[in-house]
Formats: structure tokens, C-alpha cells, sequence
């Protein structure tokens, strides 16, 4: 039999609803977290360029920009990527250089640290019903705590959730270099004005990878099933506090 600190692993708080619920909290706060923080993708375009040719008149050349990012996705903070000159000669100099923008770690940290904090919250309250329920249901202040506590996460599980969704939409608008790149002083070599490329040395840009996003989008899933799931469990947390056995009791003695 398992034991902690002298007391026996006891099973019947988990056969309950709010045990149960809070096992399963254990297991999709974990997976809310590790989804966002495991999640990464890339953006990629590439350059075509008309360089010079003594034989044939022009010759195309091609080149790939790229940029492998992850959490906490802070693309504007990534290194330049210098155009390579030789594949594009006669590049203006303000042009070789692109940048990424967009930061959208705030959001990704905040999404991250009520995973991490509600984790916690929940591997140490399965403790408690596994090895000393029987003391949580003798204090009826501590059913209360819970209860409070499992509002609290509700409502941060909804607002962490809501705010990494609207983040993970500008990342993929930033992950998509069709969407910038040509008016974006971000990617001057592909910049358009008068529906010509400011550099006349540049043939054409175009997006070869807009990334993958499943990792984000089951992260921010996980999020909001888990605001439900502690919304859900506050009301049979609520069942084991004084205010509603009060309540029941006035019931059997009202005539």
C-alpha cells in the first residue's frame, strides 16, 4: 500500500466528482502548457533576382530566407538574415537586411505560467484527497479554499486562453511572409510601391512555407477545456462546504 508520511493512499475521494475532476485537471492543465511551450514552426519565402549575364542577356538566381522560431515567440528579438549579395547584385545597401516582426511572448509566458501555477495547484490537492480526505472534509474551511481557488483558475484559465488565441492569430499572420513582406520595412527587398518592387533588381518574392500550427491551436483548446473543467468543479466543490450543508439543513427543517 502506498504511504506518505504515515498515512495510507486512499482511493475514495477520486470515485467522487470533484476527485475526479480534479484528476483530470492534473492531466490537461499539464498538456495546455506543454503544448504551447513544445510548439514551434518556421516561416520561409524566397527571392528571385535578375542579375546580368554577358551570354544570355539575364539570368534568374534564387535565394531562401528562413526562420526557425518557438516559444516564447518573440520574432522581432530572432537575428537579421543578410540577402546574399552576390545572388542579388546591385541591391540597395538599406535592403540586404530582414527582420521579423512581431512579439507575442507576453501572452505566451502568461498562458504558460497559469498552466505551470494550476499544475502545481493540482498535484498538491490530489495529494490531499488521496492521503488525507478525511481531514479535508473535517475542516470545512478547506473544501471552501478549493472551491475558491478553483474559481480563481477558472477565470485565469479564460483570460490566459483568450489571450494566447489572439496572439497564436498573429503569429500565423507573422508566420505568413505573404502577409508582410511586401510593405513591411521588415523585408525592404521585397517591399512594392506602385505595384513595382522598390529594388528593380528583384524579380519577385513569394511565401514557400506559412508554418504549422497544431501544436498552438491544441494548446489553446487545452486551455479553454481546463477553464471549464474548474468552472465545472467549483459548483461539487461548493456541495462539500458549510454554506451548502447549511442550506440543506434549513430544507429538512422547513415545515
Amino acid at each position: 500500500m502506498v504511504s506518505l508520511l504515515g498515512r495510507e493512499l486512499k482511493l475514495e475521494a477520486f470515485k467522487e466528482p470533484r476527485g475526479f475532476l480534479r484528476f483530470l485537471q492534473l492531466i490537461f492543465t499539464m498538456l495546455a502548457f506543454a503544448c504551447c511551450a513544445d510548439f514551434s514552426s518556421k516561416l520561409e519565402f524566397k527571392i528571385t533576382c535578375r542579375a546580368p549575364d554577358t551570354k544570355n542577356g539575364t539570368n534568374y538566381t534564387e535565394q531562401t530566407i528562413s526562420l526557425q522560431y518557438s516559444y516564447p515567440f518573440a520574432l522581432d528579438h530572432y537575428p537579421n538574415v543578410t540577402v546574399d549579395m552576390t545572388k542579388c547584385p546591385n541591391l540597395n545597401e538599406d535592403s540586404k537586411y530582414v527582420t521579423f516582426p512581431g512579439d507575442y511572448s507576453s501572452d505566451a509566458k502568461f498562458f504558460v505560467f497559469i498552466g505551470v501555477v494550476s499544475w502545481l495547484f493540482c498535484i498538491f490537492t490530489v495529494l490531499v484527497y488521496g492521503f488525507i480526505n478525511d481531514l479535508y472534509l473535517d475542516q470545512k474551511n478547506y473544501p471552501l479554499y478549493d472551491m475558491i481557488a478553483a474559481g480563481i483558475i477558472s477565470f485565469m484559465f479564460l483570460a490566459a486562453s483568450s489571450a494566447w488565441g489572439h496572439a497564436l492569430s498573429g503569429l500565423k499572420s507573422s508566420g505568413n511572409p505573404s502577409d508582410w513582406i511586401f510593405d513591411s520595412d521588415d523585408a525592404k527587398v521585397c517591399k512594392i510601391q506602385n505595384d513595382n518592387y522598390i529594388n528593380t533588381v528583384v524579380e519577385k518574392c513569394e511565401s514557400t512555407f506559412v508554418g504549422a500550427y497544431g501544436g498552438g491551436n491544441v494548446s489553446v483548446l487545452f486551455g479553454f477545456l481546463n477553464c471549464f473543467l474548474f468552472g465545472v468543479n467549483v459548483y461539487y466543490l461548493y456541495k462539500e462546504t458549510r454554506f451548502f450543508n447549511s442550506n440543506q439543513g434549513n430544507l429538512q427543517n422547513s415545515p
